[in-house]
């Protein structure tokens, strides 16, 4: 009986050791990345797009890795691919108040309403890890639904219905 008691409590403490050890760490430099949310809820403050929460401390303040991180896609079960999965972030520049991202191509196999969810997602982030007020978003030698360029500022863009 004793024994049966003592294997019960070693195997408590294993899975309370265990459960410690996966817990996430504290996010020191916390950013925003938006996301196409998975079901629209209109009336709400996320209505079609939302944040989560990441870490960006380890990419020592470098906006193109942060946001080539943030392009590969949501972490959360809430938010959809908001971009084709081979997008990648070219360059990134500041001129005044303005970002001017250019990505790869495959951004232009959106179109349409998922093509500004995008570029509306990619701006709103863009615009809360650096000082600007709006993005101007480019592809490599081709245009976006008929443009050269699509700009968004934060005026432009209507997060609650």
């Amino acid at each position: 009986m004793k024994r049966i008691l003592i294997i019960l409590l070693t195997f408590a403490v294993l899975f309370s050791l265990a459960a410690c050890s996966q817990e996430s760490e504290e996010i020191v430099s916390p950013v925003n990345f938006y996301y196409r949310n998975t079901t629209v809820t209109f009336g709400s403050e996320s209505g079609v797009i939302s944040a989560e929460v990441a870490e960006s401390k380890d990419y020592g303040g470098k906006i193109l890795d942060i946001l080539n991180v943030y392009i590969k896609g949501p972490y959360k079960d809430n938010h959809r691919y908001t971009f084709p999965i081979e997008t990648v972030v070219l360059s990134c520049t500041v001129s005044g108040d303005t970002a001017y991202i250019e990505v790869n191509n495959v951004l232009a196999r959106l179109t349409g309403m998922d093509l500004t969810i995008a570029c509306a997602c990619l701006a709103k982030t863009t615009m809360e890890l650096i000082d600007v007020t709006s993005v101007n978003i480019s592809a490599a030698d081709v245009n976006l639904d008929g443009n050269t360029s699509i700009t968004i500022s934060q005026d432009s863009i209507l997060l609650s219905d």
